[in-house]
């Protein structure tokens, strides 16, 4: 078995969970730009759209405002 590291998943062109404020959901998205280990820019796979990288819906609860 073989195992993927995470750094490899979220490399520029590769696709991550997200959620589209466009679509008003989470989505499939391809990262478009990072800036070290920070996703910046991702592209909506259902919609095309292009916007800020925002976490699934899902995880959102776990976040506490700053």
């Amino acid at each position: 078995m073989e195992f993927i590291l995470d750094d490899e998943l979220e490399d520029v062109g590769s696709e991550i969970e997200a959620y589209c404020p466009k679509c008003k959901g989470d989505s499939l998205h391809t990262i478009i730009t990072k800036y070290e280990n920070e996703i910046r820019r991702v592209q909506c796979n259902p919609c095309g759209d292009v916007h800020s990288y925002r976490k699934p819906r899902g995880e959102l609860e776990e976040e506490l405002p700053e």
